[in-house]
């Protein structure tokens, strides 16, 4: 079970600790998404852009692996839904 909300609290904390580490900005713009806070999930994601132009959600799927596979789709779908190019 996920708790989102809880996610986005410290996917923020952790972007107020280093806004240059991307995997940071990956929570926080995917929780984001999720919850459908677009305010919040654009922002992430023009930050994510700033440290790595030309990021996508097809270069993130080709660089992570995860046990849960299906787990990553939620996540790659909530990337979207905050505005990361695929």
């Amino acid at each position: 079970m996920m708790d989102t909300t809880l996610a986005l609290g410290w996917a923020e904390r952790a972007v107020e600790q280093n806004d240059q580490y991307l995997p940071s900005w990956w929570a926080f713009a995917a929780a984001a998404g999720h919850l459908g806070i677009e305010f919040k999930g654009r922002a992430a994601v023009q930050r994510i852009l700033a440290i790595a132009p030309g990021h996508t959600v097809s270069a993130l799927r080709d660089t992570l692996t995860f046990s849960a596979p299906a787990k990553l789709e939620v996540c790659f779908d909530s990337l979207r839904r905050a505005g990361l190019p695929e």
